[in-house]
């Protein structure tokens, strides 16, 4: 980071005439958020200002403070994967006491670091930690204020120097709490885990992704550690588009589902590494494909009951055939039910 000088220009952050920043910090990398090099791209700003802090300047004071602390939040309360980064905190004063402790040393300002960890993993569809955490009649009147000035932030790197901002959302803690109990509560299936009975619970976004962009796609994202393949790229819409289906309670993407029911209808194409059928993966993408089947029809008509539990008073003909693959597939777990 560098400074042109002492010449003092107005800083659009603070207001103030501070000496402006002309090479700001990197955020990830060699990502920056603040950049207006005209080197190597002629026609970067030209045309639209005549130089590049026609557009804003900001100071070194403002730049240095804020992406120390953008970069602070990152490691702490942040998500970061697939080439992509989602960061949230409290954006009120962090600390109402900033004197020092009895130890003579600064106390480290709550910025949520709990409860935002635990707001992303409930978005991902992992809701153990999020009940404890968002069970607003446990916190005290303080922390329930503070809960209405909570943002979320997604950051992503286009280019190896370049960084921009995908999504931000600002809204009041309860809203956030009602929309991924909303997204939790509806999005859910009995799902077969390895090691554990069969359980109602959430799908997760990466079983979600899985079902619909396919097992080989998916996992070719393992391996991209640079986050540019195509099937990266998609994995990150599809995250991204599931953002705001929770936390904005957007509708789930219809293209999205029929995605994952194309896949779940074809338990052949689940396979293992020694080109024998996969029961487990099968299972679990058509359990995946029922969850989103089932939000979207609660998203179309949110005052409609769908369960996982057999109803016996239905006289619609799919579900009449369903049952009786289902009936197949319990007398002889290892072959495709399709068959019939």
């Amino acid at each position: 980071a560098s400074m042109p000088g002492e010449r003092a220009e107005l800083c659009y952050v603070t207001g103030l005439q501070l000496p402006a920043m002309e090479n700001h910090p990197k955020v990830q990398g060699n990502a920056k958020l603040i950049s207006a090099k005209d080197v190597g791209f002629p026609f970067q700003f030209r045309g639209r200002f005549v130089d590049d802090r026609s557009a804003a300047t900001v100071s070194g004071l403002a730049s240095s403070k804020a992406h120390s602390a953008l970069r602070w939040l990152m490691e702490r309360q942040g998500f970061q994967k697939y080439g992509m980064n989602f960061v949230g905190w409290y954006t009120g004063d962090p600390a109402l006491d900033l004197g020092d402790d009895e130890d003579g040393e600064r106390p480290v300002p709550d910025t949520f670091e709990s409860y935002i960890n635990a707001l992303f993993r409930a978005v991902q569809g992992y809701e153990k930690d999020w009940k404890a955490e968002s069970d607003l009649d446990d916190l005290t009147d303080e922390a329930r204020a503070a809960l209405d000035e909570v943002v979320i932030l997604g950051l992503q790197a286009a280019t190896d120097g370049r960084m921009s901002v995908t999504y931000e959302q600002e809204m009041p803690g309860n809203v956030f709490v009602e929309h991924v109990n909303r997204w939790n509560a509806g999005c859910r299936w009995l799902m077969k885990d390895p090691k554990q009975p069969l359980t109602e619970r959430p799908v997760t976004w990466l079983e979600i992704c899985e079902a619909v962009m396919g097992k080989n796609s998916f996992q070719a994202t393992w391996r991209d550690f640079k986050a540019d393949k195509s099937a990266t790229k998609y994995l990150r819409d599809l995250q991204l588009r599931l953002l705001h289906c929770v936390v904005e309670a957007q509708p789930i993407p219809e293209n999205m589902v029929s995605a994952a029911f194309n896949r779940a209808v074809q338990p052949l194409s689940f396979t293992s590494s020694d080109g024998k059928w996969n029961s487990w993966k099968w299972q679990n993408c058509m359990a995946t494909a029922c969850a989103m089947i089932r939000k979207l029809y609660l998203d179309r008509k949110p005052s409609r009951t769908v369960s996982p539990a057999l109803d016996t008073t239905c006289p619609e003909r799919d579900y009449l055939y369903g049952r009786l693959l289902a009936l197949a597939h319990y007398m002889d777990p290892n072959t495709p039910s399709h068959a019939m």
